[in-house]
């Protein structure tokens, strides 16, 4: 048997209110803290690890997958904290209570609330659907009711939502089959409204398909700071550094009054060839989103992004 261990961060009164520009001492100290938890390979990620925690916080998104690098759920743990000590996270309307999720040597960051609504939906309602590329299958296929597949997701998702609704400890571990399809329990915890999903029943299941091309679906927010310095922020973010660096004092001037950060909070694939089965779906989906107006609280825009790529297999 497998385990999935979750760890519950309750609210915190009287946080500190943080603007929703980005000035250069908030953007240092963030920096400071991803280094002191996860260490400086991170460091050039700063900004995307902001866009991604923040994006929870508002609840635009009830799961962040930390993917910027090796994690442990103590490390996650301890940087919230750590956040939440300096006054570093934004004061929504409604305190964040955290999950920390540990599954498969992934680590998640949860917003507790927002998860527990998300599930309620998915076990009751026809709101996500699953993209089949089981091995038995000639082409991708799409699945749009959840006990349908099989397996033990309907139980393990009802176990979490256990916990979501506060009837459990604060540390909890749920067992379940090696046989679980982690990759659609990944993907349902992130929020995605299309999921891959492949039968592991056995050893010799899995996925085999070739897919030669991909619809990409973004959600794209920008994040307003009021310094772009090279020095805070990764080389490969998409900002215009026209700011000046003192590498004496560290402190930073800017030639321009604000600049947009983007970054992609949600990014999933489904095979072309699905494309207007799955088109309701995350319309639908991304309508749901928009009309949430917490986002606005952090980010300055929220948009989708659909391109078509060539990949000679499925990237799950």
């Amino acid at each position: 048997m497998s385990s999935l261990r979750i760890s519950r961060l309750d609210v915190l009164p009287d946080l500190v209110k943080t603007s929703s520009s980005l000035p250069a001492t908030l953007v240092k100290e963030w920096k400071k803290c991803i280094q002191k938890h996860f260490g400086r390979s991170v460091v050039r990620f700063s900004f995307q690890i902001m866009c991604d925690i923040a994006a929870v916080n508002c609840g635009v998104k009830p799961s962040f997958l930390f993917d910027y690098g090796p994690a442990k759920p103590d490390e996650m743990l301890n940087l919230i904290l750590d956040l939440r000590q300096q006054g570093l996270l934004h004061n929504v309307s409604e305190p964040t209570t955290f999950l920390i999720i540990s599954v498969g040597g992934d680590v998640l960051l949860c917003n507790m609330v927002v998860l527990r609504d998300h599930l309620t939906c998915v076990l009751n309602k026809r709101t996500v659907a699953f993209t089949d590329i089981s091995k038995t299958n000639t082409q991708p296929k799409l699945v749009e009711q959840l006990d349908s597949l099989g397996g033990n997701i309907p139980d393990v998702l009802e176990d979490i939502l256990t916990i979501c609704n506060g009837e459990s400890e604060n540390n909890f571990e749920i067992t379940f089959p090696p046989s679980l399809n982690l990759t659609s329990l990944v993907g349902i915890l992130l929020g995605y409204p299309i999921i891959y999903w492949f039968n592991r029943s056995n050893d010799y299941d899995g996925n085999s398909l070739e897919i030669n091309s991909l619809l990409v679906f973004k959600v794209i927010v920008q994040m307003r700071t009021s310094c772009t310095c090279q020095y805070y922020i990764s080389k490969d973010s998409h900002i215009s550094l026209s700011h000046i660096c003192d590498n004496n004092s560290k402190d930073i001037t800017s030639n321009s009054d604000q600049e947009m950060f983007r970054h992609a909070i949600y990014s999933f694939s489904v095979p072309e060839n699905l494309a207007v089965q799955v088109t309701p779906y995350v319309q639908t989906w991304m309508d749901n989103l928009s009309a949430n107006s917490s986002w606005q609280e952090i980010f300055y825009t929220l948009q989708l992004e659909r391109n078509l790529v060539f990949a000679p297999a499925v990237t799950l």
